[in-house]
This record gives structure tokens, sequence and C-alpha cells, in this order.
């Protein structure tokens, strides 16, 4: 992305965790803030665990988002 010139914005992605909610918040906070300050059209995600935390802060700005799922899914 560096050597493209594509701006990049680290941010702490976590699952949603009932036993660890500070975690999780600051997970979508992190995300939030980064989508803030950017001109963002879409939140893409590559991962399930990836998605919830970019979806959550995606919603609080009213943003669509779309995740492309490379992880295998159990039948359940």
């Amino acid at each position: 992305c560096s050597r493209n010139g594509i701006p990049q914005r680290p941010v702490t992605l976590a699952t949603s965790d009932k036993w660890k909610p500070l975690r999780w918040w600051g997970s979508v906070g992190s995300v939030s803030r980064a989508l803030r300050g950017a001109s963002v059209d879409l939140v893409h995600s590559n991962q399930m665990w990836t998605h919830q935390a970019a979806a959550a802060a995606a919603a609080r700005r009213g943003l669509p988002r779309i995740t492309h799922v490379r992880d295998e899914v159990g039948p359940e």
C-alpha cells in the first residue's frame, strides 16, 4: 500500500466477547476513529472475525459494509 500511495490506518480488531466488553468496544472505537478521518464509501473485511468490529464501526457512521469469507465455515 505504501509503495502505491494508498493511505493506511492501523486499527485494533477484536471479536465480540461478553467477558471482555472493554476490549470489544475499544476495537469498535479504533475502527470508528480511523473511518472518521477518511473519505470512505465502503468498509471491506476479509474474514468473519474482522467483520464484527468493522461492521459495527461502519454502522455507527452509516457506511455500507462487505465481507469476503475466506475462512472455512462449519455447517452450523
